[in-house]
């Protein structure tokens, strides 16, 4: 198990590695960016590992899009 934190920079995020329970070699940093609706990476990890990521910031911007809504309305 691992915990990455996610940051937005610029047109693309970067994940840091701040803590691991996991015995293998995790990366300290990935970065990610979304083109034609699908994340990508220059990183070699799993399609797996690549969708967990992916929906984790969608879900992230989804819920920061509803909260500027409902701050709106």
């Amino acid at each position: 198990m691992a915990e990455y934190e996610i940051f937005h920079i610029h047109n693309k995020f970067k994940a840091i590695l701040i803590s691991s329970n996991s015995s293998s070699q995790l990366p300290l940093q990935l970065s990610f960016w979304k083109e034609a609706g699908e994340w990508k990476t220059y990183n070699s990890i799993s399609e797996h590992v690549l969708y967990q990521f992916g929906n984790n910031i969608d879900n992230h911007i989804l819920a920061n899009t509803v909260d500027g809504l409902k701050k709106v309305a």
